[in-house]
């Protein structure tokens, strides 16, 4: 878990995998504005931004769950040409009760395609969580991506709440290969008129996923 007040200031900690829960020591001034990454080996990397001491409902992403048990394989990862249903949890981090709690998510990513980008969470009392309902629901094109990271902006709004966005990057997985070297395969290594050759094609994989 990484805490960063601005460029180049940041403080890390370490978690155990083996706790359910763990608390970190928060020193900031009220009202600071603190972006928190967590991130760790096989898993999805998410990001916060927190204010410290804020009055009235404040309200925060808090995690998501992805499934693609209906439009992909089942494994629970981003893949190429699946359809994902994905759900949020909103956090009312304030000092008073939030009412009518309503989310929207968003991708700036080409390729992903938002299906169903509205969600309710109810009204939330200071220190709640609720996941959205409807789940939200997205699709990734099948070809035209690239390796790497997926965003996803999730906005959230009550009654007398201004809105406020939040945003996290989960993993895209996919094989992406390239050509890495061509072998003429005689004596000489040069395809000359009137002879007959083989020619050795190497692939590379420099995806995050076995072809």
């Amino acid at each position: 878990l990484t805490l960063w007040t601005g460029p180049g200031q940041a403080t890390t900690y370490w978690i155990p995998t083996d706790v359910d829960f763990v608390t970190v020591p928060v020193d900031y001034p009220t009202g600071a504005e603190i972006v928190a990454t967590m991130n760790g080996e096989n898993t999805l990397s998410l990001q916060w931004n927190i204010a410290v001491g804020v009055s009235g409902p404040y309200l925060l992403h808090a995690g998501i769950e992805i499934s693609d048990e209906v439009g992909g394989n089942g494994d629970a990862r981003i893949q190429p040409g699946e359809s994902l249903y994905i759900a949020d949890t909103c956090w009312n981090i304030g000092s008073d009760a939030a009412f009518v709690v309503v989310g929207s998510m968003s991708s700036p990513t080409p390729g992903v395609t938002i299906l169903e980008g509205n969600a309710s969470y109810g009204n939330l009392a200071q220190g709640d969580r609720a996941l959205g309902q409807p789940f939200y629901h997205c699709s990734v094109a099948e070809t035209g991506l690239e390796p790497g990271a997926v965003a996803f902006r999730f906005t959230y709004s009550a009654n007398g709440v201004e809105p406020r966005t939040d945003s996290i990057y989960a993993t895209l997985y996919m094989p992406n290969l390239l050509e890495s070297g061509l072998v003429i395969d005689d004596a000489n290594q040069l395809l000359e008129r009137g002879e007959e050759t083989g020619i050795i094609l190497s692939i590379l994989n420099n995806g995050n996923e076995t072809l």
